[in-house]
């Protein structure tokens, strides 16, 4: 196959009326910036590297970038260390006359000096810009330090009046120790001190008019091609079905089930970069240590590996694959990606998931690809047959009743067919389905306004309702750390009128599994296989259920179960029961067993 060859930069677009375009990288010019200190009525100047480590100022690191879009810039310093506490820290620049100017928001933090003088010590942190050339800039970085009254205990002048006493005896005082060292003030003039000022001026240079960070998000639209060719994938599982692949949750990702008698391709559906890349190795466990079984000559003997890649156009979206059976080598652009690298990267500890162990070793990396390059193959049948793509929309958080349960693979996880240019999105809407592709989601778009759809989604919790996630009452920490304890009341991702209880190892006895309900049963009692989304605190529910499946559309084909439910309360503070029992609902009052589990939101 002829590889397709690296695009040219795209031009830049031209700047507002008698202005330049500043976008691109710019670094600093000129190794040590002076800075003014301002003291009252003195000023001091001072070489950057010169200034003691207690200045809560530090030199510029690294490049910033320049995104130009609507007549308007913004650059960008989450490269850059400048004392601000959160990063990154944006300017946006406005073209004034001929230049761009520009100030950042004020950045205050207040730190207490000492509770009995209620006095703090407030800094705050602001950038202006000025831009007056399309090859160099300045920016004036100013740090301001100033004692404030907080109102309780003594005052800030008591403070430095006990400061100054403390000097005049010859000992060492606090923060303002540093002023007496460079001999900017006198041991007199302490009392006068309630503000400190510097002021950095900082020459910077354009070196690229690309930038190194990703442009921000202005349309949504960023997936532009399937990743595999539409006649070599058979089913694709829409987002949220549960006991799939080992997953109890229900999964942020979609499956493209590819036909293993075919070599599939994945190919890049965007244009963009790949920015991460993950090599998963799986080793057996050693029955005799319980770790990763061994080689003779003490290396681990993995025995399987596959690739993770995370994509992106833009800053805010985010595409993810795993399970990629081979890395497309053959493309030079990939070759930093050779398996040797992997190793230089980061690596984790490794999991335990079943009878193996399972190591994720990272790289970072900045590869620009296009919806021409192919990334990686498919024909390994001892691996996983499915290709799963993550869409993750990192400004629109989905709605969980505790998000702090759930990692930002779930709260920000999103349909990949609303995220594709129309026809694309149009095409996966009509190819949700099971893996084998013939049983076609029957769920229709006015199931979104329950949060479902043909897409599906894993934002299941509701309100007020039974609805959505419940973790062991006895676990601690996010599910994602041991969600195989849990529970959770969704729904078929085919068919959203088929209910389902996707019950963890801590469920009743018996219950470990996937149980379901049709939604309009004929059975006439009230509180009898009731929808989640319709149940009530503080009620006793009795479920006739069967072992079925989340992601086709068999019905209910496994053993018949019965489970008592109750909950209490609301938001994180709501409680649910769990009971089994071998008698169907009508055959006996409905009690809540003594087998009965707890859960929390």
């Amino acid at each position: 196959m002829k590889n397709p060859s690296t695009p040219s930069p795209v031009p830049l677009p031209p700047g507002p009326l008698g202005v330049f375009n500043p976008q691109g990288t710019w670094s600093l010019d000129g190794a040590n910036p002076n800075v003014e200190v301002v003291i009252g009525a003195k000023n001091f100047n001072s070489p950057l590297d010169q200034l003691p480590n207690e200045v809560p100022f530090k030199k510029p690191i690294g490049n910033i970038d320049i995104e130009y879009l609507q007549d308007k810039a913004t650059a960008r310093f989450g490269l850059i260390d400048l004392g601000f506490k959160n990063n990154p820290v944006e300017v946006v620049l406005q073209p004034v006359s001929q230049n761009f100017q520009g100030t950042s928001l004020a950045e205050v933090s207040s730190d207490s000096i000492d509770s009995k003088y209620g006095c703090l010590l407030q800094m705050t942190s602001q950038l202006k810009a000025d831009f007056s050339s399309s090859d160099t800039g300045v920016f004036i970085f100013t740090k301001t330090i100033e004692l404030k009254d907080s109102g309780t205990g003594a005052n800030c002048q008591t403070y430095l009046q006990d400061q100054q006493k403390l000097a005049n005896a010859g000992q060492k005082i606090g923060p303002l120790q540093l002023l007496l060292d460079k001999q900017w003030i006198t041991v007199a003039e302490l009392t006068t001190v309630s503000k400190i000022v510097f002021i950095t001026p900082m020459s910077w240079k354009r070196v690229s008019t690309e930038m190194q960070s990703l442009p921000s998000c202005t349309s949504s639209q960023v997936i532009q091609r399937s990743p595999i060719e539409t006649e070599y994938f058979e089913g694709l599982i829409p987002l949220g079905g549960s006991r799939q692949g080992g997953h109890l949750f229900p999964t942020s990702h979609v499956y493209f089930y590819h036909n293993q008698s075919h070599y599939a391709l994945l190919i890049s559906p965007l244009n963009g970069r790949i920015t991460e890349a993950i090599l998963t190795r799986r080793a057996p466990k050693d029955e005799a240590t319980g770790q990763p079984k061994k080689n003779p000559d003490g290396t681990t003997a993995f025995d399987f590996h596959d690739y993770q890649l995370m994509l992106q156009s833009c800053s805010d979206i985010i595409v993810h694959f795993a399970h990629v059976h081979n890395l497309y080598l053959e493309n030079p652009k990939l070759q930093s990606l050779q398996d040797q690298n992997f190793d230089k990267g980061q690596c984790d500890e490794p999991y335990l998931e079943g009878s193996a162990f399972f190591v994720n070793c990272h790289l970072k990396v900045n590869i620009p690809v296009t919806t021409m390059d192919v990334l990686g193959s498919f024909q390994n049948p001892n691996g996983a047959i499915a290709l799963d793509m993550t869409t993750l929309d990192m400004k629109a958080p989905t709605s969980f009743i505790n998000p702090n349960r759930h990692n930002s693979w779930d709260t920000h996880a999103v349909c990949p067919a609303d995220y594709a240019v129309p026809g694309l999105g149009n095409l996966f809407n009509l190819r949700f389905s099971d893996y084998t592709g013939k049983q076609k989601s029957i769920a229709n778009d006015a199931d979104k306004t329950q949060g479902k759809g043909r897409c599906g989604t894993v934002s299941m919790d509701m309100e007020g309702t039974a609805r959505g996630y419940w973790f062991w009452a006895e676990s601690t920490g996010k599910e994602f750390e041991n969600f195989g304890l849990h529970t959770v009341l969704t729904w078929n991702v085919l068919d959203p009128k088929l209910q389902v209880f996707s019950i963890g190892t801590k469920g009743p006895e018996g219950a470990n599994g996937n149980w379901g309900f049709y939604i309009n049963s004929e059975i006439a009692d009230a509180n009898i296989n009731v929808p989640f989304e319709k149940t009530k605190p503080d009620v006793l529910y009795c479920y006739d259920i069967k072992g079925t499946s989340t992601v086709d559309l068999n019905g209910l084909i496994g053993s018949p179960l019965t489970i008592i439910m109750k909950f209490t309360g609301a938001g994180v503070a709501s409680t649910m029961t769990l009971g089994s029992r071998p008698e169907k609902c009508q055959d006996a009052p409905v009690v809540m067993p003594a087998n009965a589990v707890n859960y929390i939101r």
